[in-house]
């Protein structure tokens, strides 16, 4: 059954009838105490429903913390290292290479690329200036690829950060962990696609 707001508004309001003073105090009377004891849901409800439903920050950064060991935070602490260094390095060496160029002669260089994988016929001019580019990429390429540690370089840093992370308890919790490590992996193919 639908109500249709226009008939119940349209109904005559019901006055309470006046109540003098006498009648407000007996009517206060009858109204029932409420005190804070009567909403103890501890009393109500068994134990095992007073605790939390799902755990509290306090005990997911306890859990995060008891499972990190110091070799992991170790390991965490050389990546994090490592993504630094390869990215400042890379870029520094990356513009010493760029400078040895003039801005106009880069151009050139990615002019011809461009010519050259759109299947335009180079003359000999065009094909020394599409070699020294090439050259230009072998050389930075390599530059890329040689920031990162190598595995004997991480294993020769590894025993100090392990001491450095036992003796000052230090702890990488896996979620800084995981960052450090998609941040490494991409830090290596935006290196490639921005620096060049």
């Amino acid at each position: 059954m639908a109500i249709n707001l226009e008939d119940v508004l349209s109904q005559e309001t019901k006055m309470r009838p006046e109540l003098n003073e006498n009648e407000l105090i007996i009517e206060e009377s009858k109204r029932p105490s409420i005190n804070a004891e009567d909403f103890d849901m501890t009393q109500i409800l068994p134990e095992s429903l007073s605790q939390p439903l799902y755990p509290t920050s306090d005990v997911i950064e306890q859990e995060i913390e008891d499972t990190v060991t110091p070799e992991e935070s170790a390991e965490s602490l050389i990546t994090i290292i490592d993504v630094l260094q390869a990215s400042i390095f890379t870029f520094l060496g990356s513009r010493k290479i760029k400078k040895k160029y003039p801005e106009e002669v880069m151009e050139r260089f990615i002019a011809v690329d461009i010519k050259d994988m759109s299947g335009e016929e180079l003359d000999a001019d065009e094909q020394r200036l599409l070699q020294r580019y090439k050259d230009f990429e072998k050389r930075y390429d390599k530059l890329a690829s040689d920031m990162p540690f190598t595995e004997i370089e991480r294993q020769k840093l590894m025993p100090a950060a392990l001491i450095m992370c036992r003796r000052n308890n230090i702890k990488i919790n896996t979620n800084i962990a995981f960052a450090v490590a998609m941040v490494d992996v991409l830090s290596k193919r935006a290196i490639k696609v921005f620096g060049a």
